[in-house]
C-alpha cells in the first residue's frame, strides 16, 4: 500500500513537467503519407525549457533503417509555428536494431528544446515524408512534451 501512494506522488510530480505524452496507432495495413497524427500540447504551467521527444514503436516488418518524419509544431499565446524534419535510424546496415525490445523496438529521438512560456498550449502534428506512400512496420508515433 506504501508503495502504491509513493508511486502516486511520484506520478504526480511528473505530471507537472509534462506538458505532452501519448502514442497514436497506426493502421495495421501501414503508416499512409496523408495520415498525419495529432498530439494535443496541454497548457504549460511553468516557463522555461521543454525538450520535444517522438518515439517510434517499430517491427521487422518496416522495409528501411531509417524514416523520415515531418513535426509541426504549432502553439498559441503567444503564437509559434515551427515545422522540422526528424531522421530517425531504427536499424544498422546489418539490419540490428537501434531500439529497445524484441518483436516491437521502441525507439525515442530528441526533435528539439524549446522554450515556453506559462499559458501556451497546442499541437504538434507527425506525419512521414518517405517516397513510398504506406509503411508497414510502423506500429505507434509518440509525442513527449517534458520540461528539462
Amino acid at each position: 500500500m506504501i508503495s502504491f501512494v509513493f508511486g502516486l506522488l511520484i506520478s504526480g510530480c511528473n505530471r507537472e513537467k509534462t506538458a505532452c505524452f501519448g502514442y497514436r496507432s497506426t493502421p495495421i495495413e501501414g503508416w499512409e503519407q496523408h495520415n498525419v497524427l495529432t498530439f494535443k500540447v496541454d497548457t504549460i504551467k511553468q516557463s522555461g525549457e521543454y525538450g520535444v521527444y517522438v518515439s517510434l514503436r517499430t517491427t521487422n516488418a518496416y522495409p528501411f533503417q531509417s524514416i523520415f518524419l515531418l513535426v509541426k509544431t504549432q502553439l498559441v499565446s503567444p503564437e509559434w509555428n515551427n515545422q522540422d524534419t526528424l531522421v530517425c535510424v531504427l536499424t544498422d546496415k546489418q539490419g540490428i536494431h537501434s531500439g529497445h525490445g524484441i518483436s516491437f523496438y521502441q525507439n525515442d529521438y530528441l526533435l528539439k528544446k524549446i522554450k515556453l512560456q506559462r499559458g501556451q498550449s497546442g499541437n504538434i502534428m507527425v506525419s512521414h515524408i518517405m517516397r513510398r506512400n504506406i509503411l508497414p512496420g510502423i506500429s505507434d508515433v509518440g509525442v513527449t512534451v517534458k520540461k528539462e
